[in-house]
Formats: C-alpha cells, structure tokens, sequence
C-alpha cells in the first residue's frame, strides 16, 4: 500500500528519470577554441587542426557545437599541400544545424595568408556543413595577370611592352586553350579602366589547335600570336600606346566548395587570385548533390597595390564569384551582401544553376567581362542597391538583364 509520502517519493524518482532520459538524446554545445601563435601558421599545422576540429564535431554530443581556429594578425606563407585537392582542405566536415567550424583571422586587413603554389586550390572543401570562413586576406606569391602598351600590330599578331615589373607572359602561359585573351584599357597610370565600347576580348595563343606561346622581342617587348591569323588589331583601336589587358587563366582558384551547405565566408579580401567557385558535385555512387545557404558578406575583391607608380589594370586573370555550374543541380539560399568587387579577369558575379539568390548593396566595376552574369539557369535572383561601375549586366548570351527588387 502507497503512503502519501511513498507515492510523492516514487513520483520524484520517475521524474528524476525522465530527466536524464531526456538529457541523453539532445546535444549540448561544447564550444572549443584553437588559438594559434604566428610560429604554428604553416600548411601542416593549419591541415592538422582543422582535421581536429573536423573530428570533435562528428563527436555526437558536440555535433551543434562551435568550433573555432583563430589566426594572429600578420602575414603568413603556406607552401603546397602535396598530394592534396588544396592548401587548406575542409572536405568532411559535419555539424548539426547549430554547429559550425569558424576559421578566422584577425580582420581582412590584418591577418593575410599567402597561398604560395600557384596552381593548387587555396582553399578546398567537399561535402562541408556548417564552415565559415572571417577575417582573412587570401592572395598569391605573384600576380596573375599582366598588361602593357602596343608597339606595333600586323595581320595575327601584336608586340606589346610590358609594364615595368608586371608578369612576364611566358611565366602565365599554360599549355592549355583556354583564358588567354587580350583587351583595351584607358591609358591611366593610377585608375585604368577595360573599354567598355567596341572592345571585344581578343584570344591570343592557340590557332586551329596549334600552340602558340608568346615570344620574346627584346627588352620588355613581347610577341603574341592571335587565334584568328589574318585579325590585325590596327582596326581595333590597338595604336601604338594603347593600354592592353592580358589574362591567362593559370592561376588555381582561391576557393572551391564542392556540395554541402551552410557556407558562409564573412571579411574576406581576395587579390591576385580572384575566381573562386561554389557548386554542386558527385557522392561516392555517382549521384548529384546540390550546394545549399551560402552566405557571402562584408568581401572585397580588390587590385594590387601599383608596381613601379603603375596601378594594374585588372586584380586577377580569372573571374570573381562562381556560383555553381550549368549542369549541376540547383543551388539554393544564396545571399551576396555588402561586398566591393573590382576589376576581375571575366565576370566579378557568376550565377549559374542557382534558385534562390539575393544580391544586397553591391558595387561591381571594371570588369574584364561581365559585372553579372545571370545565365538563363539562374532563378529567383533579386537585388538591392546594385551598383555597376564601368561595366554591365547580361545573361550568357550578352543580352542585358535586369535584376527585380528584392521584396
């Protein structure tokens, strides 16, 4: 027979069991913090912490915990991360919904990592949930881009004096058709701008196949072979004197996400290197998986500082954002918000099979191609405060295109 006493006794003992019951199915957060002193910012040091941090995450009871890498200020050389997609590799990362690992610096102005193998991905990551990325400078041992002025043109060919200090072309040629190109800028020592009129991209290097890597002429005067062997770009506006752009696409990307979702990169600088790309991919049995809430905010994509007085005319040889690729399945939840993007190699914005995207207090200018490309894939998309500076925005059949207001 239950006495009062006993009945509230068991009631509190069943009670008490419930609550543990209940604590052992819900994640608690367990924040961790890695902080790291200028002597530990290496490829090896930075690969082997954030593999740790990757692991504490997948721990069940700190699934929606936050774990955070923090750099110092300065600035910090990364050699090659051998046999690797990338320098920094951020490829299985898992987290609950309220889980995050934050790889961050000091502030884009303070702390700076130099990426210095230029063909390999700076920063790589597949199949990720919940990375961000805060407070970083990413940019090259080298500039990826070089420029000139016309000494002379003749049918399928230009020779053009390099800048004083500039990349040589034989140090960006690629043995591969593809991003070599050539266009007019305005004659500015301090601010030259790609001629937006009656300028088209001219392709240089490769003619029916064939390579045809610029030669050296004498001093800083170089030779390039153009695709089209009987073009002489005297009918084009090259004078003698004319500035001239010159991209090849040699470069690795800055960045590249492969599937995931929760990607969000807050304070971010990119020079030299500027085409980073977000997009779907494969699982291991060969089916698509999509790349979904993608947050870019606070980033600037800017020009290098002037070599010799001279400021370039171009921050990189290839592009700015790429969001995802035409025959990929659809990303989703995407949001560009207050960021500056100045003068990239081919379009500052790309948004590819996208659905979902909204573009907030952006300036893009003097762009090699497009400010925007907005393909016919590209769904949803809205903006606020676009500004276009020296530059357009088009689909991918150079049409002009107008982006709705976001609600």
């Amino acid at each position: 027979m239950f006495t009062p006493t006993k009945l509230l006794r068991q009631l509190a003992i069943f009670s008490i069991t419930l609550t543990l019951v209940g604590c052992s199915t819900t994640s608690i957060a367990n924040d961790k913090q890695w902080t790291l002193d200028a002597a530990e910012i290496n490829t090896s040091t930075l690969n082997s912490t954030i593999e740790e941090a990757i692991a504490y995450l997948k721990i069940a009871e700190n699934k929606n915990s936050i774990a955070t890498i923090s750099l110092p200020a300065g600035e910090f050389n990364l050699s090659s991360n051998q046999n690797e997609p990338g320098t920094l590799v951020f490829s299985g990362l898992e987290t609950g919904n309220n889980g995050k690992l934050l790889f961050k610096g000091k502030g884009r102005s303070k702390t700076t990592l130099v990426f210095s193998d230029f063909e390999q991905i700076a920063v790589y990551g597949k199949m990720t949930q919940g990375l961000t990325l805060q407070g970083l400078h990413f940019t090259r041992e080298h500039y990826s881009a070089t420029q000139g002025e016309v000494v002379s043109t003749s049918p399928g060919e230009i020779i053009i004096k390099i800048h004083k200090g500039f990349p040589k072309p034989d140090f960006l040629w690629r043995y591969h058709d593809m991003g070599h190109y050539l266009k007019r800028a305005t004659n500015s020592q301090s601010n030259p701008k790609i001629i937006q009129q009656a300028n088209k991209q001219v392709k240089y290097g490769y003619r029916s196949g064939s390579a045809y890597p610029p030669e050296h002429v004498k001093g800083l005067q170089w030779r390039f072979h153009l695709a089209n062997a009987n073009q002489d770009l005297a009918d084009n506006g090259y004078t003698r004197g004319s500035y001239v752009a010159i991209k090849a696409k040699k470069s690795a990307f800055p960045y590249s996400f492969k599937g995931g979702e929760r990607l969000t990169m807050d304070n971010i600088k990119w020079t030299h290197s500027t085409r980073g790309i977000i997009r779907g991919t494969k699982d291991k049995t060969g089916n698509q998986v999509a790349i979904k809430d993608i947050t870019i905010s606070n980033c600037r994509m800017v020009r290098a500082a002037p070599i010799f007085d001279q400021t370039p005319i171009l921050s990189a040889s290839g592009g700015g954002i790429q969001l995802n690729q035409p025959n990929d399945l659809p990303a989703t939840n995407i949001l560009v918000r207050n960021c500056i993007l100045d003068s990239s190699g081919d379009d500052n914005i790309a948004l590819f099979n996208v659905d979902g995207v909204k573009l907030e207090n952006i300036t893009s200018k003097n762009a090699f191609a497009r400010s925007i490309l907005i393909t016919d894939k590209a769904k949803n998309v809205c903006g606020t405060n676009i500004k276009v500076i020296n530059g357009v925005i088009e689909n991918d059949k150079h049409q002009a295109v107008t982006i709705p207001a976001c609600p």
